[in-house]
């Protein structure tokens, strides 16, 4: 999925540019922090369910948030 993400975010230029999406408008602007949220939503549910296991969850991050984007 990382890949494809970045294949895709590289040929937007306008990240302000708004495109159709079934009956409303998006943008990448508007894309890239909803996407943030997501992972930080599930990643709070499997901490939840980890600690409702007694089983201890590592919150990370990766060592790189930053780069090309023809990085894998």
């Amino acid at each position: 999925m990382r890949t494809v993400t970045k294949q895709r975010l590289a040929m937007r230029v306008d990240i302000d540019a708004e495109v159709a999406d079934g009956g409303r408008r998006i943008s990448l602007r508007g894309v890239l922090p909803h996407l943030a949220w997501h992972g930080t939503y599930h990643s709070g549910q499997v901490a939840l369910i980890c600690g409702l296991r007694g089983i201890e969850y590592q919150w990370t991050f990766e060592d790189r948030i930053t780069g090309s984007v023809n990085d894998a």
